[in-house]
């Protein structure tokens, strides 16, 4: 209702009420009947104006620190290619076939193959196989991808660039969408994503130099200020619920490091007592950081085989069972979550979040073993993630009528984060509205952590 049609066509045409009458008459009964009411009335439905007016907003684009980003990484680009080139020799880099014919005569130790020309993979998990047996030809062509990927973002953002200089990316919020000619579905766990540019994918701010550079090219507009709020731990916190974990509940509870017994579990030695979790959290941090990207894989099923991908120094085969015995012992839910949800999926062909979303999961009806388990390893993973979206979508409503008149506009949001572009007096009102939309989904608290700044990726 309070988008103008000529905005955002494909929200708000002359007939939409009338189409959506006619649609909601077609679809009614199999809503009814797959109990989707109620995520369709009170979480799609509502979202609907919001995502219009995010769209409407857009992003400002800072353009000359934009020019200078994308003239750094054509620089790096073609440095990484002569790298690869010294190499491999005159070959066209960016051709598939052609690299993976020169990788092939050069007794590259990649097993993986194409599916059409039954041709050597040259995906960056396939290259790293290969790093030990070349390391500065297979660093230079992960580099080349890498800074490929990153130019692709600047060099959107410049031919997005509207007159205002604002990009306006479309927020998918169901069904498919066109982009670049290919017609791609939205994420089966009801999570938002973006095209026309895609802001979903750049590397996260604290991980990536470049993430941090790229974001920070996103900035507030004149005498107003960005506020960026995210979701602190919500999937360990929505798994402690919905897999009645009683060692993360408690963590939570006391306030102490999560991942600091996972940690522990996994490396022995770091069992220091006397350290506090920030100190220990200096000391360990490598350790920590396998620690928490493997505990979210585990809780969805991986095993040994990934804890050795994460750390190979460290683990051997054997190691690696025996670590995982140990963290299995102080997360006896995890296997019982597991147990429950794959009889859930087999039997009905689906899961639900907590608030009812249906995430489908056919390959739980696989003859084939390894598919069935990355059946089993969606559906662990869609209850947590689908519940998340979940929660963002209705927070994403209630801080839109939190904001509702005041110099405040939602700009953007990615995964767990939202951001808020307003003026400095109002920061602290915004803030308070933020962490409110959050509050009451879940039996765990969401603590939402905001930082405020001119731009993007750089923000106290």
């Amino acid at each position: 209702r309070d988008v103008e049609p000529s905005a955002v066509a494909r929200y708000a045409s002359a007939d939409a009420d009338n189409t959506r009458r006619l649609w909601l008459e077609v679809m009614r009964p199999r809503l009814e009947e797959e109990g989707l009411m109620g995520v369709y009335r009170g979480i799609e439905l509502p979202l609907v104006p919001v995502l219009a007016r995010m769209e409407q907003n857009g992003v400002l684009i800072d353009e000359e620190k934009t020019s200078v980003a994308l003239t750094e990484l054509n620089g790096l680009v073609v440095e990484a290619d002569g790298r690869a080139m010294t190499l491999l020799g005159p070959i066209n880099i960016a051709s598939h076939d052609q690299l993976a014919k020169a990788l092939g005569e050069m007794g590259a130790p990649i097993r993986q193959r194409t599916h059409v020309k039954n041709l050597m993979a040259t995906d960056a998990a396939s290259l790293m196989e290969a790093r030990d047996w070349n390391a500065p030809l297979i660093d230079a062509l992960l580099d080349r991808a890498k800074y490929q990927k990153l130019r692709g973002y600047v060099e959107n953002f410049l031919e997005m660039r509207g007159e205002d200089g604002r990009v306006r990316a479309s927020f998918n919020q169901a069904g498919t969408w066109e982009d670049h000619g290919t017609t791609r579905p939205a994420p089966r766990t009801g999570r938002l994503s973006s095209s026309g540019p895609n802001l979903q994918n750049i590397p996260n701010h604290v991980d990536d130099v470049w993430g941090r550079r790229i974001r920070s090219l996103i900035v507030a507009g004149r005498g107003r200020v960005l506020v960026a709020c995210d979701v602190g731990q919500e999937e360990p916190r929505i798994i402690a619920q919905v897999a009645d974990d009683r060692t993360l509940r408690d963590a939570f509870k006391s306030g102490t490091d999560i991942y600091r017994s996972v940690t522990v579990a996994l490396y022995p030695y770091t069992d220091e007592i006397g350290l506090s979790d920030l100190e220990w959290k200096k000391e360990y941090e490598k350790e920590r950081f396998v620690g928490k990207t493997f505990f979210l894989a585990y809780y969805y099923g991986a095993g040994p085989r990934r804890l050795q991908e994460l750390d190979p120094i460290t683990f051997s085969d054997s190691l690696a069972r025996v670590a995982l015995r140990s963290l299995s012992q102080n997360h006896p839910a995890r296997q019982n979550y597991l147990e429950r949800v794959g009889r859930e999926a087999k039997r009905d062909g689906f899961v639900r979040t907590l608030f009812g979303r249906k995430i489908r999961v056919p390959e739980i009806w696989s003859p084939q073993p390894k598919v069935r388990a990355e059946g089993l390893r969606k559906a662990a993973n869609g209850i947590v993630q689908g519940t998340g979206a979940d929660v963002m979508k209705m927070a994403l409503v209630r801080i839109d009528e939190g904001i509702a008149g005041m110099e405040a506009k939602l700009v953007l949001t990615v995964h767990d984060e939202v951001v808020v572009e307003t003026v400095a007096e109002d920061v602290e009102e915004v803030v308070g509205i933020v962490r409110d939309s959050f509050a009451g989904y879940t039996e765990v608290e969401l603590p939402v952590e905001c930082r405020v700044g001119e731009n993007w990726g750089e923000m106290k």
